[in-house]
Protein backbone atom coordinates (compact mmCIF):
# COMPACT_ATOMS: atom_id res chain seq x y z
CA UNK A 1 0.00 0.00 0.00
CA UNK A 2 1.15 3.44 -1.10
CA UNK A 3 2.30 5.65 1.79
CA UNK A 4 0.00 7.93 4.05
CA UNK A 5 0.01 11.41 2.74
CA UNK A 6 2.11 12.86 6.19
CA UNK A 7 4.85 9.67 5.38
CA UNK A 8 7.97 11.05 4.75
CA UNK A 9 7.94 8.34 2.06
CA UNK A 10 4.77 10.11 0.37
CA UNK A 11 6.85 12.85 -1.18
CA UNK A 12 8.83 9.62 -3.43
CA UNK A 13 5.71 8.48 -4.49
CA UNK A 14 4.01 11.85 -5.29
CA UNK A 15 7.18 13.02 -6.94
CA UNK A 16 7.33 9.79 -9.06
CA UNK A 17 3.90 9.76 -9.94
CA UNK A 18 3.50 13.32 -10.83
CA UNK A 19 6.15 12.76 -13.62
CA UNK A 20 4.07 9.46 -15.08
CA UNK A 21 0.85 11.36 -14.33
CA UNK A 22 1.00 14.87 -15.55
CA UNK A 23 4.23 15.47 -16.87
CA UNK A 24 4.04 12.38 -18.87
CA UNK A 25 0.17 13.92 -20.53
CA UNK A 26 2.66 17.34 -20.58
CA UNK A 27 5.32 15.57 -22.73
CA UNK A 28 3.07 13.95 -25.07
CA UNK A 29 0.96 16.56 -25.88
CA UNK A 30 3.56 18.56 -26.48
CA UNK A 31 5.04 16.27 -28.83
CA UNK A 32 1.73 15.42 -31.11
CA UNK A 33 0.56 18.74 -31.22
CA UNK A 34 2.20 20.33 -34.11
CA UNK A 35 1.63 17.32 -35.73
CA UNK A 36 -1.95 16.91 -35.14
CA UNK A 37 -2.51 20.60 -36.33
CA UNK A 38 -0.14 19.89 -39.41
CA UNK A 39 -2.55 17.05 -40.00
CA UNK A 40 -5.82 19.00 -39.76
CA UNK A 41 -6.47 17.36 -36.30
CA UNK A 42 -7.16 14.06 -34.52
CA UNK A 43 -7.21 12.71 -31.31
CA UNK A 44 -5.51 12.51 -28.10
CA UNK A 45 -7.14 9.58 -25.30
CA UNK A 46 -5.41 10.26 -21.75
CA UNK A 47 -5.93 6.84 -19.23
CA UNK A 48 -7.20 8.27 -16.46
CA UNK A 49 -8.55 6.65 -13.02
CA UNK A 50 -11.88 7.02 -11.13
CA UNK A 51 -9.45 8.22 -8.43
CA UNK A 52 -9.73 11.08 -10.46
CA UNK A 53 -13.08 11.74 -9.94
CA UNK A 54 -13.06 11.37 -5.79
CA UNK A 55 -10.63 11.14 -3.02
CA UNK A 56 -8.86 7.97 -2.23
CA UNK A 57 -6.88 8.01 1.18
CA UNK A 58 -5.82 4.33 0.05
CA UNK A 59 -4.09 5.93 -3.01
CA UNK A 60 -3.68 9.69 -1.79
CA UNK A 61 -0.55 10.83 -3.50
CA UNK A 62 -1.83 9.01 -6.70
CA UNK A 63 -5.52 10.20 -6.72
CA UNK A 64 -3.87 13.74 -6.26
CA UNK A 65 -1.60 13.33 -9.37
CA UNK A 66 -4.71 11.65 -11.17
CA UNK A 67 -7.40 14.36 -10.48
CA UNK A 68 -4.32 16.99 -11.43
CA UNK A 69 -4.20 14.78 -14.75
CA UNK A 70 -7.56 15.14 -15.29
CA UNK A 71 -7.50 18.93 -14.97
CA UNK A 72 -4.71 19.00 -17.69
CA UNK A 73 -6.71 16.94 -20.06
CA UNK A 74 -9.79 19.42 -19.96
CA UNK A 75 -6.75 22.18 -20.69
CA UNK A 76 -5.25 21.07 -23.24
CA UNK A 77 -8.90 20.14 -24.77
CA UNK A 78 -9.95 24.16 -24.75
CA UNK A 79 -6.50 24.45 -26.49
CA UNK A 80 -6.94 22.31 -29.40
CA UNK A 81 -10.18 22.44 -29.92
CA UNK A 82 -9.94 25.09 -32.48
CA UNK A 83 -7.42 22.63 -34.46
CA UNK A 84 -10.14 19.99 -34.28
CA UNK A 85 -8.42 18.07 -32.23
CA UNK A 86 -10.84 15.78 -29.90
CA UNK A 87 -8.80 15.04 -26.67
CA UNK A 88 -10.81 12.82 -24.28
CA UNK A 89 -10.78 11.65 -20.68
CA UNK A 90 -10.54 7.75 -20.57
CA UNK A 91 -11.85 7.18 -16.57
CA UNK A 92 -11.06 3.58 -15.80
CA UNK A 93 -12.09 1.92 -12.51
CA UNK A 94 -9.46 -1.58 -12.30
CA UNK A 95 -8.18 -2.91 -15.14
CA UNK A 96 -6.84 -6.74 -14.55
CA UNK A 97 -3.52 -6.11 -14.26
CA UNK A 98 -0.35 -7.42 -12.31
CA UNK A 99 -0.55 -3.81 -10.45
CA UNK A 100 -4.38 -4.48 -10.32
CA UNK A 101 -3.63 -7.75 -8.10
CA UNK A 102 -3.18 -5.95 -5.02
CA UNK A 103 -6.37 -4.56 -5.04
CA UNK A 104 -9.05 -5.30 -2.86
CA UNK A 105 -10.83 -8.69 -4.06
CA UNK A 106 -14.32 -7.28 -3.69
CA UNK A 107 -13.28 -4.75 -6.26
CA UNK A 108 -14.46 -5.58 -9.60
CA UNK A 109 -11.83 -5.68 -12.75
CA UNK A 110 -11.89 -5.10 -15.99
CA UNK A 111 -10.47 -6.96 -18.93
CA UNK A 112 -8.18 -4.52 -20.44
CA UNK A 113 -10.01 -5.10 -23.98
CA UNK A 114 -13.11 -4.05 -22.59
CA UNK A 115 -11.21 -0.99 -21.72
CA UNK A 116 -9.79 -0.29 -24.76
CA UNK A 117 -13.37 -1.36 -27.03
CA UNK A 118 -14.87 1.13 -25.03
CA UNK A 119 -12.35 4.09 -25.42
CA UNK A 120 -12.12 3.37 -29.35
CA UNK A 121 -15.84 3.84 -29.25
CA UNK A 122 -15.45 6.92 -27.68
CA UNK A 123 -13.22 8.15 -30.46
CA UNK A 124 -15.66 7.43 -33.03
CA UNK A 125 -18.36 9.32 -31.48
CA UNK A 126 -16.07 12.00 -30.40
CA UNK A 127 -16.84 11.64 -26.75
CA UNK A 128 -14.91 13.79 -24.34
CA UNK A 129 -15.16 12.07 -21.28
CA UNK A 130 -15.71 8.13 -21.37
CA UNK A 131 -16.58 6.09 -18.31
CA UNK A 132 -14.55 2.69 -19.70
CA UNK A 133 -15.50 -0.22 -17.15
CA UNK A 134 -17.84 -0.65 -14.31
CA UNK A 135 -15.88 0.38 -11.83
CA UNK A 136 -15.10 4.01 -13.30
CA UNK A 137 -19.49 4.09 -14.04
CA UNK A 138 -20.11 3.71 -10.03
CA UNK A 139 -17.35 6.16 -9.22
CA UNK A 140 -18.80 8.59 -11.43
CA UNK A 141 -22.37 7.50 -10.13
CA UNK A 142 -21.51 7.78 -6.65
CA UNK A 143 -19.65 11.25 -6.44
CA UNK A 144 -22.63 12.89 -8.85
CA UNK A 145 -24.86 11.24 -5.77
CA UNK A 146 -23.36 12.48 -2.61
CA UNK A 147 -19.95 14.21 -3.13
CA UNK A 148 -19.12 14.29 0.54
CA UNK A 149 -19.98 10.70 1.22
CA UNK A 150 -18.05 9.75 -2.16
CA UNK A 151 -15.39 11.74 -0.43
CA UNK A 152 -15.40 9.44 2.66
CA UNK A 153 -16.16 5.94 0.78
CA UNK A 154 -12.65 4.51 1.14
CA UNK A 155 -12.47 5.53 3.98
CA UNK A 156 -14.20 3.05 5.64
CA UNK A 157 -11.63 -0.09 4.64
CA UNK A 158 -9.13 2.35 6.52
CA UNK A 159 -10.66 2.29 10.02
CA UNK A 160 -13.38 -0.95 8.91
CA UNK A 161 -16.11 0.46 9.92
CA UNK A 162 -18.26 1.27 6.48
CA UNK A 163 -21.51 4.20 6.20
CA UNK A 164 -24.29 3.36 6.40
CA UNK A 165 -24.82 5.05 3.04
CA UNK A 166 -22.26 3.31 0.87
Amino acid sequence: MAPRCWEDAALDYLREELEVNVFGIMHTSRAFHPVLRLNGGGCIVNILSGSALQANALVGTYSATKAAALSLTKTWRCMLRDQKTLVIAAIVGSIETRLSATVPSGVPKSKPEVVAVNTLDAVERNEEDVDTDPGAIATRARVARDPKMSERWHDWRLVGKKPAAV
